[in-house]
């Protein structure tokens, strides 16, 4: 488990800005989406939709 941890970490280290900031303050700090996307400026369903593609594109990575 702390080996996938570690690689999830590196992972989102690797992400653009954006992408990062989504995964960090959504996931792991837990906040909504719905506050997110109003401090990022974005509709809620663009920064779902980003939300997702990026954890498709980190599971992808990850199963490799």
């Amino acid at each position: 488990d702390k080996i996938l941890i570690e690689e999830i970490m590196k992972e989102i280290n690797l992400m653009d800005p954006e992408e990062k900031k989504i995964i960090i303050e959504n996931i792991i700090e837990e906040k909504s989406l719905r506050k997110l996307a109003k401090e990022m400026k974005l509709p809620l369903m663009t920064l779902h939709g980003k939300k997702m593609k990026i954890l498709k594109k980190l599971k992808d990575k990850i199963n490799r």
